[in-house]
């Protein structure tokens, strides 16, 4: 037998656990699918490994990004585009003058949204390693476009979603302090658009998790 560590052991146990109450035909049929079970069950505990108990299950969907789609210059104009359509009632003026943003999404590729909830208090550089581990896509305030343009039916109410980008392109305010952008949409359905300070104790608000999908 190979030579397994603690943490192995454990895992092992578990699975014992798991299998006292299978019948002799059930455990057959596992070893007779072995190959398919190992197959199955890989994913599975790889997915369950990167669970955070500093964050809660997501709420997740995915989105088509249109060929068409054309994407805002500066989140200053997306915040035009709700003011027009009266859907936003309040945004931070120092937001509206950020321009140039490292990465955007391909038009024609699908990607998953993940809004994690935080359940436990965290600070910026936790939630940004947070979301590396589950290979994101970090846009910054382009986020908070995707989120406008393509989940307005799936927000969840009275809550912020903040949108980290890479760690050298963190907004900054006027005094140079690091700064995240965040939206937040009221039980009305109107939005606010905003900037929170970097180490925000975000405790019960959403963290926005985007991630490629394969292409099929």
């Amino acid at each position: 037998m190979k030579n397994i560590s603690k943490e192995q052991d454990g895992l092992v146990n578990l699975f014992l656990d798991c299998l006292v109450d299978l019948s002799k035909e059930e455990l057959n049929e596992l070893i007779k699918f072995g190959e398919v079970f190992k197959k199955e069950i890989k994913p599975i505990l790889k997915k369950i490994s990167n669970i955070d108990s500093a964050y809660g299950t997501p709420i997740e969907y995915e989105i088509f990004i249109p060929l068409d789609y054309k994407y805002y210059p500066k989140i200053g104009d997306l915040i035009e585009k709700a003011k027009y359509e009266k859907k936003v009632f309040s945004y931070d003026k120092q937001l509206i003058s950020f321009v140039g943003r490292k990465y955007q999404l391909t038009p024609g590729r699908t990607y998953r949204i993940k809004l994690f909830p935080i359940i436990k208090k965290q600070t910026g550089e936790e939630k940004l390693n947070f979301l590396k581990n589950q290979k994101a896509i970090l846009l910054n305030e382009q986020g908070l476009t995707v989120v406008y343009d393509f989940t307005n039916n799936l927000f969840p109410r009275d809550k912020i979603v903040i949108s980290f980008g890479e760690e050298e392109r963190l907004l900054k305010d006027v005094d140079g302090c690091d700064m995240v952008p965040f939206i937040y949409q009221s039980f009305g359905g109107g939005f606010k658009f905003g900037l929170i300070p970097f180490d925000s104790d975000l405790t019960d608000q959403y963290l926005l998790c985007i991630c490629k999908l394969p292409i099929s």
